[in-house]
């Protein structure tokens, strides 16, 4: 606060702030300084997620949209920026979109585990059952989670089509319970 006063002009001061306001519960106020750091930055990739970020949190999924979009455009490979697009187009039921954008996500960061919940979530909501149950059961997995883990990819066995997946899920299992695997 002390070096937005000192230097009313000065966009890194109003990032900062924003940002601390943000961690204060304080979006509306964060929001403005943040806006007012992207005045003389409109093309940073890091302010635009902060803000894409708490429009989010505000639950202003318009907002977050459209400066998440720009935040991606700008830093494709930001696994952050990537997330919460996916997340804000769930929110706006936008799940094709949603689920377009958790797997380029999963694909270039596969060890991002919350994309995996994420994706799990949007599958259900589009009836991709299967598919949400892998998806969580991999989560399940990243997360040390054996018994949640062992339930979803059990789930996900019961219909899975595709004889690839069929594999990937017994591999998974196979890891969870050695060589072995109750039924």
């Amino acid at each position: 606060k002390a070096e937005v006063e000192k230097h009313p002009e000065d966009p890194l001061a109003h990032y900062g702030y924003g940002l601390i306001l943000a961690r204060t519960g304080d979006r509306k106020d964060s929001i403005h300084h943040l806006k007012k750091a992207l005045v003389k930055n409109a093309f940073d990739p890091y302010m635009l997620k902060d803000l894409g970020h708490i429009y989010f949190l505000d639950g202003r999924y318009q907002d977050a949209l459209n400066t998440l979009e720009s935040a991606a455009s700008i830093s494709s490979s930001d696994p952050e920026v990537i997330f919460y697009l996916g997340r804000t187009q769930m929110e706006l039921g936008r799940l094709h979109d949603a689920a377009v954008t958790f797997e380029e996500l999963i694909e270039k960061n596969h060890d991002y585990s919350q994309a995996f919940y994420s994706l799990g979530q949007t599958y259900g909501k589009l009836g991709r059952l299967d598919e949400a149950h892998y998806c969580l059961g991999v989560y399940y997995k990243k997360k040390h989670d054996v018994k949640n883990a062992a339930f979803h990819l059990k789930r996900a066995l019961e219909n899975v089509k595709d004889p690839d997946k069929r594999e990937k899920i017994e591999t998974l299992l196979k890891e969870i319970y050695g060589k072995k695997r109750p039924s």
